[in-house]
């Protein structure tokens, strides 16, 4: 796979270079948000644009979620005037409601953004903290982030050239269509959601067989869909986001997740960050993690890509086997409430499965904390479509189904 993305067109390199481009135009804002006397409820960190004309409401461009005492935020956003505002979600609707303890940097006075690098801009909830209603509250959702939204797996925002854009021009993917996490139905709360995670130039058509043999009476399919080529921490972000997001709406019990080659890495560094936030690292609403033929040790192709090709995506380099991505992918235990499986494909005779190899499949901390390591003789992408891969995810779902 990687190695046919280096034989793209000029005209796919062409448009990467762009997109790294316009990237490099964007303004990157982070800090700490601290918690004084904190109720237990997420602290919401919203970065909002100044009106063009005065009078209007500020627009919420991004927002994250703080849990406990202490975390820190990163947003990335266009060059201009914008407020930063932490509140208290009480009401656990990711809005701000009046009586919700509410802090702006510098008194809500404008932050000004440039195309560079803003760190330090923190933030204290304090006690005394005031709590009304500023004109804020009227903003749409943020862009780029989409989740609970009601799709098909036939709209045609997950068709494969979508997909493709997402690899060499994920800037461009994320205004267009949007990165998140999808329901392929109405919430239901009686059943278990299931969530299922692509790799490298995917898009969640690729679960269509696994889905369809989902068990609609007990489970409910949930897909993320993202720009590919970005770096894979930030990929791993916007996941963790999605599924903390999806957390404080519908407030799941339990959450299983199945991820497809890079889609598993991202997964493993999602719950990592998940875990990070929690007062309680060994609990966790993922009950579940499945990864099918996933590099958790990198891809020699990735190496090849960053030596070689004129234009370099992100992706290649955080799966570049010595990266300190997948360095300290392992640094954070998955929580102990979390059950892994670890399923690997391979072909006779062959050290891969057509696209990964075997020994990255098989990262030796990747077996040590998996409960069941199981290979099978298939394809890279035939593995999806597998009766006896389908047999024991459908074993792993149940096992988190019924998981305390």
């Amino acid at each position: 796979m990687l190695v046919a993305l280096l034989l793209a067109s000029c005209g796919s390199l062409q448009r990467a270079r762009e997109d790294i481009d316009a990237r490099a135009q964007l303004a990157l804002v982070a800090g700490r948000v601290r918690v004084e006397e904190g109720n237990g409820a997420p602290v919401v960190v919203a970065l909002l644009r100044a009106p063009a004309r005065e009078g209007c409401p500020y627009e919420v461009v991004d927002r994250r979620q703080v849990f406990g005492r202490e975390g820190g935020y990163e947003m990335l956003a266009e060059p201009g005037a914008y407020r930063l505002v932490a509140f208290e979600d009480t009401s656990r609707d990711l809005e701000y409601s009046p009586g919700e303890r509410i802090v702006a940097w510098h008194d809500f006075e404008d932050l000004e953004l440039t195309p560079r690098f803003h760190p330090g801009i923190d933030l204290e909830l304090s006690g005394l903290a005031p709590r009304f209603e500023p004109a804020i509250t009227t903003a749409p959702a943020p862009s780029g982030l989409s989740v609970g939204e009601v799709r098909t797996l036939d709209d045609a925002r997950f068709a494969p050239e979508v997909a493709r854009v997402g690899i060499w021009e994920p800037l461009r993917f994320l205004r267009e269509s949007g990165a998140g996490v999808y329901f392929l139905e109405p919430y239901d709360a009686s059943r278990t959601p299931v969530l299922f995670v692509h790799g490298m130039g995917g898009h969640p058509r690729e679960f269509a067989s696994m889905i369809a043999r989902l068990d609609r009476r007990t489970h409910q399919a949930w897909v993320a869909f993202y720009p590919s080529g970005w770096d894979l921490e930030s990929i791993a972000s916007y996941l963790h986001r999605a599924m903390s997001e999806a957390h404080t709406r519908t407030r799941f019990e339990r959450l299983c997740v199945v991820a497809h080659s890079m889609g598993g890495v991202i997964a493993r560094r999602a719950l990592a960050m998940h875990a990070r936030q929690r007062e309680d690292p060994t609990r966790s609403f993922v009950r579940g993690l499945v990864t099918i033929a996933s590099p958790l040790g990198g891809h020699p192709g990735a190496a090849q890509g960053v030596v070689l090709s004129p234009v370099v995506i992100d992706s290649w380099r955080s799966l570049v086997p010595a990266s300190l991505f997948l360095r300290d992918l392992y640094e954070v235990p998955l929580p102990a409430e979390t059950r892994y499986a670890l399923l690997f494909a391979y072909r006779a005779g062959q050290s891969d499965d057509g696209v990964v190899p075997i020994a990255s499949q098989l990262r030796a901390e990747a077996q040590d904390e998996a409960q069941f390591v199981r290979g099978y003789e298939d394809t890279h992408t035939g593995v999806l479509q597998n009766e006896r891969v389908w047999a024991a995810v459908e074993q792993e779902l149940e096992s988190c189904r019924e998981s305390e």
